[in-house]
């Protein structure tokens, strides 16, 4: 099975119509077309956001034979035929909302619930991804209403805000929150514990067994996101 029937066997698979793949990646449907009859191949870029789509894995679209040759075989410099030709936006997931207020849980989700436009300098960060802020118990620095970006792979220390999920329980759902980072302490059984605080006046604090949070990714700051 060559790549473009791959790709068209799981965007059926996912019953979406080549129209909402190509709003999804910001093409036309005739692009889509042109990879499902192999007529072309999606760039690196495409094909990550692409995968994530579809809600399977590079592995699940590549065999050994696969190439892309616009980008692999066209190793000769070229000059833009369009110098006013505006370069293509990187698109991010939107995870959900992440919460400040202990009381108010935030809303943890596994898809994207919508994308966000950014530079194409961003993408030497990997798996970005945003969250809306819903509380104010992280203002003035994370206030209601705002979007936060997020890296699953950079490491957090004490005094950094975080994003937190916690597993579900007999008690609750599945839930969010966005907190600082103050401590992780080992505890008398062995396992280790993490607490978070707030923004806020009251210094809220919430104490976390490791094995009940599904993760804790870092929100990046506006240094790290210029690279700084």
């Amino acid at each position: 099975m060559t790549l473009g029937k791959r790709i068209k066997h799981h965007r059926a698979a996912k019953g979406l119509t080549q129209k909402q793949v190509a709003d999804y990646l910001n093409l036309t449907k005739n692009a889509i077309t042109a990879w499902e009859k192999d007529r072309s191949a999606p760039s690196v870029g495409n094909m990550r956001l692409l995968v994530e789509i579809l809600d399977i894995t590079v592995a699940d679209l590549m065999d050994a034979s696969d190439s892309f040759p616009e980008i692999i075989n066209n190793t000769t410099p070229t000059k833009p035929k369009n110098l006013n030709h505006k370069p293509s936006r990187l698109r991010i997931p939107i995870r959900g909302y992440a919460q400040g207020d202990y009381i108010s849980t935030g809303n943890a989700v596994k898809k994207p619930i919508g994308f966000i436009d950014l530079a194409p300098s961003f993408s030497n960060i990997v798996d970005l991804y945003a969250v809306y802020i819903t509380g104010n118990s992280m203002s003035p620095a994370h206030n209601h209403g705002d979007t936060r970006l997020v890296s699953p792979h950079t490491p957090y220390k004490i005094g950094d805000t975080v994003v937190i999920v916690k597993k579900a329980s007999s008690d609750e759902p599945e839930t969010s929150y966005i907190k600082i980072f103050d401590k992780i302490e080992t505890m008398k059984n062995g396992q280790m514990s993490l607490t978070f605080s707030d923004h806020d006046e009251n210094q809220t604090v919430m104490i976390c067994n490791q094995k009940n949070l599904e993760f804790v990714h870092k929100v990046l700051t506006y240094n790290e996101l210029l690279g700084l």
